[in-house]
């Protein structure tokens, strides 16, 4: 399901912009302009109730970008960075409760954007909860602090009332972001592990650590920021599971077959039976600061999509899950549902499985799974999708098997013929 909304999604993009080659080359496109704070005043205090934010709309605006970040907007940690449709932001009254006392600085960039954010004027607030701030509890890394080759160490004081102490890890934004790392520990130390620094995007990073007492609840007392910039590796994707080049092919034999009765009055469901071939092409590929992407036509992989992210020595497949791109046996935790990487002999097999029970009878089910060779990438592929009810069911089933490789010079795989 997640593939078939992801293959919608790209359709109406090709077709938005197909729309646009078709402009007229001298027409200017109009940018909205930069918008105008109006609430809370620059320098309100806020003490019991959050605070709610409003400024001006623009007629050419789609939406807006929010941030708001600790003393100065532009080298604050970041807390929020959000994109709304509106023109107000009310926050809440559970992220309010976790936030101490202390200046913050928020503004707003309308989108669509020309070249860069055109960001309102920044206004600030603060908030003072009526009480005398504890010590600072963060000791490191500092502030700002860049890493390249190894993990960082957090290491923070001790909080004699405090049973637990939860750290979080947060990409972008602390409240809003990606969240990299959440963890409660008893130790006032933390060191990244190496498959979590791996697996993390070279970008900005907000850290924080809360004590947690008896009574629960949170408060994050201090936000500092990190920045991982670590060097990409040297990768010959060539002798991988995952062999990609400009102009790298791969030809299918299609065999498609199913069924669907989901009309209850239909005496004759249609059913289907057929083959086909296909072609997927890489036609273009980006190198940038967290590695490769890769874009693919005529067809998609299915544990891959039709655009392949290298992370590193990493590959992002099933649109969530970044495994080695000589990856190691995961199994699933629930054999229902998640990815699965197993080998026989030498052929690696990545699964995506998804099973939903509906009430109060039937279920909705879908399997991906992707056969690949090493140095000559997917050999078989098969997409399965069933669903049933009271009365109803449908199924469709998709196999490709490969006729032919050809790397962008000689055709080096062929299937022989039986």
């Amino acid at each position: 399901m997640k593939k078939q909304w992801k293959m919608l999604l790209i359709l109406g993009a090709m077709i938005i912009a197909l729309w646009g080659c078709q402009r007229d080359e001298n027409e200017t496109i109009d940018y909205p302009s930069a918008v105008t704070l109006i609430a809370p005043q620059d320098g309100t205090h806020f003490k019991e109730t959050p605070p709610t934010f409003l400024w001006s709309s623009d007629s050419l605006a789609t939406s807006y970008i929010l941030r708001i970040a600790t003393d100065e907007f532009s080298t604050g940690a970041v807390l929020i960075k959000d994109t709304l449709t509106d023109t107000i932001y009310k926050m809440s009254e559970n992220l309010f409760s976790q936030i101490y006392q202390g200046t913050y600085e928020w503004a707003v960039a309308p989108l669509p954007a020309e070249d860069e954010l055109l960001w309102s004027e920044g206004w600030s607030f603060s908030v003072d909860k009526s009480y005398p701030p504890p010590p600072p509890i963060l000791i490191a890394p500092e502030d700002g602090a860049v890493f390249d080759l190894e993990p960082p160490e957090f290491i923070w004081h001790k909080d004699s009332e405090a049973t637990n102490y939860v750290i979080r890890i947060v990409k972008d934004a602390f409240f809003t972001g990606e969240k990299i790392v959440v963890d409660t520990l008893k130790d006032t130390t933390y060191t990244m592990t190496q498959e979590d620094f791996e697996i993390a995007l070279n970008a900005d990073y907000v850290w924080s650590v809360a004590p947690l007492y008896l009574e629960g609840g949170l408060t994050w007392r201090e936000f500092r920021s990190l920045t991982l910039d670590k060097p990409m590796p040297e990768l010959n994707l060539d002798t991988t599971y995952f062999p990609l080049g400009l102009n790298y092919e791969w030809a299918y034999e299609r065999h498609l077959w199913g069924y669907d009765a989901s009309d209850p009055d239909n005496p004759d469901p249609p059913e289907w039976d057929y083959y086909d071939t296909i072609v997927v092409r890489v036609i273009d590929s980006i190198f940038g600061s967290n590695g490769w992407e890769f874009y693919l036509e005529g067809y998609l992989f299915r544990d891959v999509g039709n655009t392949v992210y290298i992370f590193g020595n990493r590959v992002l497949v099933f649109d969530e899950v970044k495994i080695r791109l000589h990856p190691e046996p995961v199994e699933r935790v629930d054999p229902y549902n998640g990815v699965e990487i197993t080998y026989s002999e030498d052929t690696l097999f990545v699964s995506d499985f998804y099973h939903q029970t509906r009430e109060p009878v039937g279920f909705y089910s879908t399997k991906q799974i992707a056969s690949r060779l090493k140095e000559i990438g997917v050999i078989n592929q098969s997409y399965i999708h069933e669903a049933m009810g009271h009365g109803w069911g449908e199924s469709s089933n998709v196999v490709d098997s490969l006729l032919y490789f050809y790397n962008g010079q000689d055709t080096v795989w062929r299937r022989e013929e039986l």
